[in-house]
């Protein structure tokens, strides 16, 4: 972060430069030099393991590839009632 902008922002509120983030709110953040990234693979893991499913097998995309999806696919609309 500039040095100049985090002087500002301490100045006007109350804060408290910790480093950089690394974690958040169940999100894993990676910043770069010129990109920041974001994913919750921890917290998969977390779940697979707390269903004692960790050892599932591994697929690299979880929807079929090329898949789109639209509002109506075709099928006749249920009945409200």
């Amino acid at each position: 972060m500039n040095e100049y902008f985090k002087t500002q922002m301490m100045a006007k509120f109350e804060m408290k430069d910790l480093s950089l983030i690394s974690y958040f709110l169940g999100l894993e953040v990676h910043q770069m030099q010129d990109e920041i990234s974001v994913s919750q693979s921890k917290y998969a893991r977390d779940m697979l393991k707390r269903f004692k499913i960790e050892n599932c097998a591994l697929v690299v995309t979880p929807t079929a590839h090329g898949e789109h999806l639209c509002k109506y696919d075709g099928e006749p609309k249920v009945n409200k009632k």
